[in-house]
């Protein structure tokens, strides 16, 4: 991923065009999404928890990045400390994605916000009584 609007989709067409050099390294920075613990409803792990995985992220290698990414289960990926058990095998044995192929599975979603303590009302997510 790069800080210029060079999407992953340009990338082919710059390492066969004469007179540039395609450079492509891992970079050393992390890429994650985080929560503001400290409010609800993310307060709830469990909510956090189900968050994580409405997110595809073997749809959005592919996708998006055009297999110009590796996913990651820990910010320890690549190094000799990341846990076995943490290692990306295309899918997130942590969080895996609710649903496939880039689509979610509706009813396993709103069963996971329920059992995180949350319900449904009027079609909309609320938190539990």
């Amino acid at each position: 991923m790069t800080g210029t609007p060079i999407g992953a989709d340009l990338v082919p067409r710059i390492g066969r065009t004469g007179g540039l050099d395609l450079v492509v390294d891992r970079s050393s920075a992390a890429y994650l999404l985080g929560y503001n613990t400290q409010r609800a409803p993310l307060t709830n792990p469990r909510f956090r928890n189900t968050l994580a995985r409405l997110v595809d992220r073997s749809s959005l290698l592919a996708d998006v990045f055009d297999g110009y990414m590796r996913p990651a289960v820990t910010l320890l990926d690549g190094t000799e400390w990341s846990p076995d058990d943490l290692e990306w095998s295309g899918s997130d044995p942590i969080t895996p994605f609710l649903g496939v192929d880039g689509e979610l599975n509706l009813e396993a979603v709103r069963s996971e916000f329920r059992d995180a303590g949350f319900q449904y009302q009027d079609g909309k997510l609320v938190r539990g009584t």
